[in-house]
């Protein structure tokens, strides 16, 4: 379990253990390899925790997001590469263009929001003004 080399792992403030697995965004992965590999880590994870508190387990929770340039090989389709990897290990795949697309969403969105709160309070202001004089 030492020797495990987890990219990132930390905890959410709502007490959600989140294992993050970073591939080369070139590197083809195998579906069954991929769902190998974080099997491993959940579980290492789950027996440290449990060791560590062991009046607490199982009441906490583990999820692992793989992070890859492309979905992986071997599957049936997305959904079957999806499904195999929630049921082993309570694990997800997500691409790295997925997560800019995603990104760029997010904050475009924000500039929306943003220039529509400008607006309003542009207009507020002018009818301050008004009110005043």
């Amino acid at each position: 379990e030492r020797a495990g080399r987890i990219d990132i792992r930390y905890q959410t403030l709502g007490g959600v253990h989140v294992i993050i697995e970073l591939k080369k965004y070139g590197r083809r992965v195998k579906l069954y390899q991929l769902a190998e590999q974080v099997d491993k880590y959940y579980s290492s994870l789950e027996k440290c925790l449990s060791d560590k508190f062991p009046n607490y387990y199982p009441r906490y929770s583990i999820e692992v997001i793989c992070i890859l340039g492309e979905p992986p090989s071997g599957a049936l389709s997305l959904k079957h590469a999806a499904c195999v990897l929630s049921s082993s290990c309570n694990a997800r795949f997500v691409t790295y263009d997925e997560l800019i697309q995603q990104a760029q969403d997010s904050y475009r969105e924000y500039l929306e929001a943003q220039s529509q709160v400008g607006q309003l309070s542009k207009l507020l202001d002018k009818i301050d003004a008004e009110f005043r004089s």
